[in-house]
Formats: C-alpha cells, structure tokens, sequence
C-alpha cells in the first residue's frame, strides 16, 4: 500500500533531478536544477525522515542540462551544470573526507553546449565530461580532475548532432562507446571508443519508421549488447549485434499504437532484462520478454491505462525480485502502480494521486529503509533548501501556499503558511513592495482567521490607481511564495493581452511552444520573423475567442527547415503586440 509520505519543496520549479550518494554517507541525495532562478539545490539525505539540505547555490548561467560523475576518481559522485547566457559550466565538487566544498567552480565556455554524457573514456577510473557543441557540431570530452580549468582531451566530430546521447560498452571489449540518438529522424549512430578518447567512424543504424527512444542491453547473453528502439507508431525495432561493431536488419515487434516510452526491467526473475513500452495513443502498456536468444516476445501486449502514459519506470518495489511497473499518466495529475503477483501477472493497479501536475518520477531508498519510495516532481509547486553558514537545516515538509481570486471588485486572498506562525504578505509592482498583512492584522483590508490558514480581502481599487501587473509575495521565514494578482476583477484596471506561458523550450530544436491569453475576442496573426524582420512563417491568421491559446512553430519556413539563429515570435491582436525572441538550434 502507497500513502503520500512528504512533499520537499527545493525554492524552484525544477528543470530536473537527479538522485546519487554526494558525500559518501551511504544515503541519496536529491539535486534540483533550477531555470527561473538560475540556481542549483542540494538535498542531503540522512538516516532518519526527510532530508537537509544547502541553501540554493546561483549559478550565473541559465541552465541548460546537468549530469553526475566520478570526476576525480576519489569514488564520490560530483555534480556539474552546463548553462547559457552566458555560457557556461558550473562544478560542484566532492572532497575525501569533506563533503561538498563550500563553493562551485565556474568555468566559462567557447561553445554552445548540447547533450551532456559521462563515462570512463580514457581508462583511468576518473570520468570525463562530454559535451556537444553546437556551433563545432561535435562532442568535446573535458578532463574536470582538477582544480583549473577544464581541458579539452578529445574531439569527436559528429556526423549529425544528436538530441539525447547515451553510454554503454555496446561491443564488449571493456571500453565504453557512445550511442546517439538523433532528432527529427529514423538514425542511431554508433560511436565505438578505444579507451584513449578516440572514436570510430559511426556505425549508422537506420531504423524502416522513424525514431523516439531507444535502449541497449545483452538479448543473448554473448557480452554484447542488441539495439533497441520505439518507432513513436505501434513497433518496436531490435538491431541484432551480430559482431560487437555490426549490426543486424532492424526487426519490428508489434505493440500498442503510439509507442514511445521504453523501460528495462527484470520482468520474469530470470535475471535478463525486459522491455516496458509506454503506448501514448493506444493508451497501454506492453510487456515484451528477453527470450536470450536475441529477440522479444511481447507477452502482454496490450494493458489497458486510464490514459495515455507520460512516463513509464519500472523496479522491483515489494521485494519479490519481480520488477513493478509504475506509470504516470499524460495528465500528469495520477500515476497507476501495477505489482506483480506472478512473473507477468500485473491484475490490478493501485492509484497513486500525489500531486496535480507530476513533472518526474524517480525511484530510490530515500529513507534507508531498504525498500525503493516513489518520488514525484511537480511544475506547479514551489521548493525550497536553506543553509547558513555552511550549518543545515531541515527541509520542511509544507511550504506556504498563496491563493488569490476576485469577489467582485475585490481580492479574497487565502494564506496557509506551512506551520510557520511569522509570515508577511507584500504586493509589489516590481520596484516598490507594500504591505498588506501579517499573522495578526492586515495593513490593508480585512483579515480573518480560519482553521487551515487565513483569508485577506481587500478592494485593490481604494489603494492603486491601476492594480495591473501587480503580484503578490508571501514570505514565511527562508521561504517565499509569489503570485500574480487577480485581474478582470469588476471595478479593476481592463484586462489586457499576455503571454500565458513564454516560448518553450528555448533553445529549441524541432519545436517551440508558446500560450497566449487574449482578453477578448479579436482577429489574431501570429508570425516568425528573422533577425531583419523578414516574416519567415506565418502560425495563425484568423478569428479567435477570448481565453488562452496554444501556438507551436516546427522550425520550418516556406522552403523547408529555417536554418539555426535567432528569431522573433510575433503575436498581434486588436488589443496589442506581444514579441518574444526564439533561438533555433540545430
């Protein structure tokens, strides 16, 4: 049985997290990277419930990825982050018999990083750093062993830059190579190192429909390991590793419609490793078995989901030396946990509803309690880590929630503030804060005392003249919570057209996603424009209602794929302009 045990809150909305043992006490901690705040957390895990953290170290940089290795052979993991604007690595460093130094080594770079991977290249039981450049169009490996600056020991130029790069020792002799997987096509290019910083030319491995995820492990127990990819379609594609550097035609394992996401587990107990496949559109799980002969059987092809799955990981989570499947739907609000009963035996699932928009899900023993826990990531929800002076504090396990909403012409303003008794709530318009309220009276309005918080109403027209763009903060000790104040209230300042959500991912590379709100009905043209305001697409030209919309540019122009640079997204409505800079990489 799964119960929602605690929810940690990092002072972010976490770009990603990963989990690994950084001071050498046997325990995982939780490392949070930051892109609103340019700032990277650590949370310490410990031999009792929770975790203590560091405060939120800044970065500099916007980041843009960040990988955990071995940097220094010293057998403690080290943390680093590759950023832009500017561009940039940031090193957290682990010291024998220190911990975490007090303070990260920035390094700044000459090139516009990528994908980042991590393996022993060179042999010397130190890992090295490999970073794609984007403007070279190859992976540099760096050497972070010491102190300086990172130094450059090899060079692989790549045929094509790839979106995602994977390890592994695919041929195995003992050396590790690398797997690219390639954006916007059916190409995995197979990169075979020889344990000095050298590659091989790639080994390019085309698959018949195109290319979503892919995966390598041993089908036959012969050392080396076979390819496997999803097609994003109903397939499922094995490339046979017939001689450690050649491979075999791609064979296609039928499975659920829209198959993406894959998994590897030990399904059976047989001590192989099985495949899970997520099927978005089919709304299914399928399980396909090892059979040690070099293919897959799908055993269940089809296990019916609520919805399509957003994320599939699997690991053996009761004990039983049988993985379990957990699944977070594309909705993001509700995971179903199947266990197994028997080798392919997954009846029934538990459902989990943790939080309402899970971005993440890691499996670790979070608790040292020996048994894997389940923990959820969620965009909408804010965390935050303290430190001072190097001292630790604990990380609570409620943060302060701010909500906001109109009464008429009024705000109704709820405060819950996380079992901390001193807290202050500010509007701000971004250069002047003014305070409305505190736990036993309000400065302005009217503050009444609830049993899960406190509620602030407050008509924002006896106070400002425009109450527009105002947001509101609550900070309840180290933490602070902030909210963008209620508009369209009757008697407020009119409503006004604004981004929902900025263009995302930015860079991109194929496709960029943005969200407008409009605050009325109104023709809408929405257009791509070079850097010389030359229009270079046009995304939408018509009627649209009032409310939010969704725009998505794929990076192409009438001639086919706009070249890689700077461009502008341009909305324009009967209400106004909004323009925002996009960066196409390639």
């Amino acid at each position: 049985q799964w119960v929602s045990r605690e929810t940690f809150y990092a002072g972010c909305r976490p770009l990603a997290v990963q989990a690994a043992d950084l001071n050498g006490d046997g325990y995982q901690e939780l490392n949070c990277l930051d892109s609103s705040l340019e700032a990277f957390t650590i949370l310490l895990g410990n031999n009792g419930p929770g975790y203590w953290g560091y405060r939120s170290r800044p970065l500099g940089t916007t980041p843009l990825n960040f990988v955990a290795g071995d940097f220094d052979g010293d057998q403690d993991e080290d943390v680093v982050v590759s950023g832009i604007d500017p561009t940039r690595l940031v090193v957290f460093s682990l010291e024998m018999g220190h911990g975490l130094l007090a303070a990260p080594r920035h390094h700044d770079l000459d090139i516009f990083p990528g994908a980042l991977c991590v393996a022993d290249f060179l042999g010397d039981e130190a890992e090295e750093l490999g970073v794609v450049d984007l403007y070279r169009g190859g992976l540099v490996l760096l050497d972070l062993s010491g102190p300086g600056e990172p130094q450059e020991v090899a060079f692989l130029d790549l045929v094509q830059v790839p979106g995602r790069l994977s390890t592994g020792d695919v041929d195995g002799d003992g050396r590790q190579d690398i797997i690219a997987i390639l954006n916007g096509n059916s190409l995995l290019h197979v990169y075979f190192g020889d344990g000095a910083g050298g590659f091989s030319v790639p080994v390019v491995v085309d698959l018949p429909l195109g290319l979503y995820d892919a995966r390598s492990l041993d089908l036959d127990g012969d050392g080396r390991r076979e390819l496997v990819a999803s097609d994003g379609q109903s397939r499922v594609w094995v490339v046979a590793n017939q001689t450690g550097r050649a491979f075999g035609v791609p064979l296609a394992v039928s499975v659920g419609s829209g198959a993406r996401h894959l998994a590897l587990a030990d399904l059976d107990g047989d001590l192989d490793l099985d495949v899970v496949v997520g099927n978005t559109n089919g709304e299914s799980l399928s399980l396909l078995e090892n059979m040690g002969n070099g293919t897959l059987a799908c055993r269940v092809c089809a296990m019916s989901l609520p919805d399509g799955p957003g994320q599939v990981v699997a690991r053996d989570l009761n004990g039983d030396a049988l993985a379990d499947i957990l699944v977070t739907l594309g909705n993001g609000t509700e995971q179903q946990l199947f266990l197994s009963r028997a080798p392919w035996d997954y009846g029934f699932a538990i459902t989990l509803e943790s939080s309402p928009s899970i971005y993440r899900t890691h499996l670790a023993d979070f608790n040292d309690d020996q048994k894997p826990d389940i923990l959820n990531l969620d965009n909408e929800l804010e965390l935050a880590v303290v430190l001072r002076n190097t001292a630790l504090e604990f990380v609570p396990v409620q943060a302060p929630r701010l909500r906001a909403r109109c009464d008429g012409p009024e705000w109704i303003i709820r405060i819950e503030a996380g079992g901390n008794p001193d807290w202050v709530l500010y509007a701000t318009d971004g250069r002047q804060r003014r305070e409305l309220a505190r736990p036993d009276r309000a400065a302005l309005g009217r503050l009444d005392r609830l049993e899960e918080g406190w509620r602030l109403t407050l008509d924002p027209a006896r106070w400002w003249a425009d109450p527009d763009g105002l947001h509101l903060e609550l900070v309840s000790g180290e933490l602070v919570q902030r909210l963008r104040a209620p508009e369209d209230c009757a008697g407020a300042a009119l409503p006004h057209l604004r981004w929902q959500s900025q263009p995302w991912p930015n860079p991109f590379n194929p496709h960029v996603e943005a969200r407008i709100r409009l605050p009325e009905p109104s023709f809408t043209r929405v257009t791509v424009h070079d850097v010389a305001g030359r229009r270079v697409a046009t995304l939408l030209a018509g009627a649209l209602a009032a409310g939010p919309h969704r725009v998505v540019w794929d990076g192409r122009d009438g001639d086919g794929e706009a070249a890689a640079g700077v461009y502008f997204l341009r909305v324009q409505t009967e209400q106004g302009v909004l323009t925002s800079k996009i960066s196409l990489i390639k």
